[in-house]
């Protein structure tokens, strides 16, 4: 489904997240797959479950298309694995969230080298 095929509405509880609905008075929430196109480039998916963010995230480079981040969600909120790329598809960064959190995280540079670890508590 085209994002904008559907109607959102915020979601108060998250940051920056929406609900998907099928209908204009946003009362029938969308279960399925969304896509989005930036100038005739997917720029950005996810699977939605009941309106909400809930599986695997994708967001791409908007000018070039390339991959730029995948992302575990879980009820519109980072929950799991999440992976930063360059453009040219080396890793830039592993993550790993728990509600949006940053946990622990692992940056890369463009050769491949460790640059950064950072891991809470």
């Amino acid at each position: 489904m085209n994002y904008n095929d559907l109607n959102t509405k915020e979601d108060v509880k998250v940051f920056d997240g929406n609900i998907f609905y099928l209908d204009e008075n946003c009362t029938m929430p969308y279960t399925g797959h969304v896509e989005d196109y930036f100038k005739g480039k997917l720029s950005w998916e996810c699977d939605i479950v009941d309106g909400v963010k809930n599986g695997i995230e994708k967001i791409y480079y908007g000018f070039t298309g390339e991959l730029e981040c995948i992302n575990e969600v879980k009820d519109n909120m980072g929950n799991g694995l999440a992976m930063e790329f360059y453009k040219s598809g080396k890793v830039m960064s592993i993550s790993t969230t728990i509600d949006n959190l940053i946990i622990d995280s692992y940056s890369y540079s463009e050769e491949g080298e460790l640059e950064e670890v950072s891991i809470w508590g």
